[in-house]
């Protein structure tokens, strides 16, 4: 019943993906490269981390459900009085893979952030989550942003992302900074929250 409930509320709330390309909406230059990702220009670095952080989004806000099957009851553990299952998803073997995941994407302020919530726990190596789903209105694949300000090292951004009409496009702030030579996420808004700096 739970999980029927849980279907049911993505398909009415018609999330439409954690992901978007636009390469189109950076001002820098493509001779520009940064530590991302081998030879990545600057603006393939800025998307990759926006698709990077929506991704994270998903897996925290939107669709956990995906990780784990919730028919396993035998793969469960109790923290807290809160039922977590085991995450059988092909993507991440163990926490140390989720966790090395999230550190990718941001610097290590905003990591623990992440890794502190309770959505998901490291039993004996192993990733468990609390799951759930929920759905969004926001349309990440068609996000735009534009750069505020640029230094050698730190990189603001506007981030818009449209939803359905009655809640318009959610207008916020996200900055990059080089943590050990590599482009990272420093701050981020999210649904009224502020992570970071």
């Amino acid at each position: 019943m739970k999980k029927l409930f849980v279907c049911l509320m993505l398909i009415v709330v018609a999330f439409a993906g954690c992901a978007g390309d636009n390469s189109q909406n950076s001002k820098m230059s493509s001779g520009e490269v940064a530590s991302f990702e081998g030879n990545a220009t600057i603006e393939e670095t800025i998307n990759n981390l926006i698709k990077g952080s929506f991704d994270i989004r998903c897996l925290y806000f939107v669709s956990a459900d995906e990780m784990y099957d919730w028919n396993d009851t035998k793969n469960t553990k109790e923290v807290n009085g809160i039922t977590y299952y085991l995450v059988t998803s092909d993507r991440f073997k163990s926490y140390k893979d989720f966790e090395d995941y999230i550190k990718s994407i941001f610097t290590e302020k905003i990591a623990d952030i992440y890794l502190k919530k309770e959505n998901y726990i490291n039993c004996d190596g192993k990733l468990y989550t609390m799951g759930g789903a929920a759905g969004s209105l926001y349309d990440y694949d068609k996000y735009t942003y534009k750069i505020l300000n640029q230094t050698e090292n730190e990189i603001e951004i506007e981030l818009s992302i449209p939803a359905d009409e009655t809640t318009g496009t959610d207008v916020s702030k996200m900055k990059f900074a080089k943590e050990n030579g590599v482009w990272k996420i420093s701050y981020e808004e999210y649904g009224g929250l502020k992570f970071g700096q």
